[in-house]
């Protein structure tokens, strides 16, 4: 009974000594919400006659630097895959309206030269556009692109050079 109502002292102590010091150590954290944009991006590929749909990928483009992807796809050659390199910059725009997106790709197939694109577009919110990234000869390939806007939460220092701490 002696151990155990020390142990229940040392406990009490221990909370009102800690809850004391933590909040005067704490400091406040001002929290922003950030306005980013949300891509979905479906490569779509038309070789002569054959038409193919890969998996969509979902990339968020940041205000501070964009956003990027790395596509390896099994096409033309699937023993030889195509490289697909896309950045994506652009900043969301009111709710429900059009957002304005610059797409940089690189398409590397094997044994060609790289076909490098840089585009401008306007997307809409939830609406999907289509942009063709890559054609030569009877060979194209197409992005299905789909525009979500999306806020996120951003915990800022109070002071200091340290970085946003971003939510997913």
């Amino acid at each position: 009974m002696f151990i155990m109502n020390l142990t229940a002292r040392w406990a009490t102590c221990a909370t009102l000594v800690l809850g004391a010091a933590l909040p005067a150590a704490a400091a406040p954290y001002p929290v922003t919400m950030e306005p980013e944009l949300r891509l979905s991006v479906r490569p779509v590929v038309v070789d002569g006659g054959d038409n193919r749909t890969f998996e969509s990928r979902t990339v968020e483009i940041r205000q501070d630097g964009g956003g990027s992807l790395r596509l390896e796809l099994a096409w033309p050659d699937p023993d030889a895959p195509s490289r697909v390199d896309l950045h994506f910059t652009g900043v969301p725009s009111s709710e429900g309206r059009e957002h304005t997106v610059r797409i940089q790709s690189a398409v590397s197939v094997a044994g060609e030269a790289d076909v490098i694109v840089d585009r401008q577009i306007a997307l809409e919110e939830g609406a999907l556009r289509f942009v063709e990234v890559y054609a030569r000869g009877g060979r194209h390939m197409t992005l299905a692109l789909t525009a979500e806007s999306v806020l996120r939460p951003v915990v800022l220092k109070p002071s200091g050079k340290e970085l946003p701490v971003r939510f997913r």
